[in-house]
């Protein structure tokens, strides 16, 4: 794949690196020690319902899958998974669950995904070895330079086609923007949100991201204009979409159906594991909170009523996505390993199927 010297996708205000670089000071990153003394954060911004803590029984499951998967002398997954200290522990280890091939996969991406090759759709490492286990996964079509509200149109349209029935059990995974698309489009479009069983945020930014202020006008004006021949504008409402006032109104003023379990995967990471594009953005945040993935702050991601999974040992482009593969500077890091995304994405859908009510019983011819 031929390099490009962009970011595979700004998120919310990658166009914000410039204007961040200025503001960001010289916060230095904590260490795994001071990270790990720290708290979950499972209040939202605005003081909604609490989510519930799901992270002792998804690191029993994470942990198994990945010492499966890799080779590795870390079977508590102390070196992935974040241990916070407020963290439960089971004292019995249970079996994996089953894996469940009643429900259905749909993954929305998130910003510019439309703009860049495969390495701007998350999970695409893992996703094969789903489907090799009977699991049925479509990636939805979303605009990556668009507001939340019209990708929920194009959701609708894409889970209301014929080769989507009622009679489907869907889990929809939204990674970044993807997990602000399918809330707007649960609330907009209840008739099919009748389908949808299970909702997944991985790094996603509920209630938007500071950076969407600082960076919308530079966005708008300057950056934008690079994407003209990669991929359509939409409505150009990406960054707009993600300021934390917008989020924030949008919360107080739509609620979701009901009958869908929600959880969510957030995402910080130390400096060794941090890609060099997201350094500038890490300590604008940082200012707020220094347990940020370069795009997202802990605390932004809690959608009300959510089951917390667990936090991985990442940034925001290593928790689900290959970005170095085409970005070999703005995506270096000091350390060479990387997040088992694959291991990550077994984990959730094991544990989401755990969770989820059973498949109906059969009927009778």
């Amino acid at each position: 794949m031929s390099r490009v010297s962009l970011p595979v996708t700004v998120r919310m205000a990658v166009p914000a690196l410039s204007v961040a670089a200025v503001l960001g000071g010289c916060t230095s990153v904590p260490s795994a020690a001071e990270f790990r003394n720290t708290s979950a954060v499972l209040e939202t911004p605005q003081g909604h319902h609490s989510a519930t803590d799901g992270r002792a029984r998804f690191r029993q499951i994470f942990c198994q899958v990945a010492l499966h998967e890799r080779t590795a002398d870390d079977p508590q997954c102390e070196s992935t998974l974040w241990r916070l200290h407020d963290e439960t522990v089971v004292p019995a280890v249970m079996p994996l669950p089953p894996v469940r091939t009643d429900l259905r996969l749909v993954i929305v991406p998130g910003a510019l995904n439309d703009c860049f090759g495969p390495d701007a759709q998350p999970f695409a490492d893992g996703i094969d070895s789903l489907r090799s286990q009977g699991v049925r996964v479509d990636y939805a079509p979303v605009s990556g330079r668009s507001s939340a509200a019209h990708n929920a149109r194009q959701l609708a349209d894409f889970l209301g086609a014929p080769d989507f029935r009622d009679s489907d059990r869907i889990v929809m995974l939204g990674y970044s923007k993807g997990a602000v698309d399918i809330v707007e489009f649960l609330s907009d479009y209840p008739e099919l949100a009748a389908r949808v069983t299970g909702v997944v945020s991985v790094a996603g930014p509920m209630w938007g991201s500071p950076l969407a202020d600082s960076g919308e006008w530079f966005y708008r004006h300057v950056m934008s204009h690079t994407y003209t021949k990669r991929c359509a504008p939409g409505d150009s409402g990406l960054v707009h979409s993600l300021r934390p006032d917008v989020r924030a109104q949008w919360q107080q003023e739509h609620s979701l159906p009901a009958g869908i379990d929600f959880y969510f995967v957030g995402a910080f990471t130390t400096s060794d594991h941090l890609a060099r594009g997201f350094r500038p953005m890490w300590r604008s945040l940082a200012k707020t909170e220094k347990r940020n993935d370069g795009q997202v702050r802990i605390g932004d991601d809690v959608q009300p009523g959510a089951t917390l999974l667990g936090y991985a040992n990442a940034d925001h482009w290593g928790v689900a996505l290959k970005v170095e593969r085409e970005l070999d500077f703005l995506g270096k890091r000091e350390a060479s390993n990387d997040f088992p995304q694959q291991a990550l994405l077994q984990a959730i859908w094991l544990y989401v199927g755990e969770t989820l009510p059973p498949p109906p019983p059969a009927t009778g011819p």
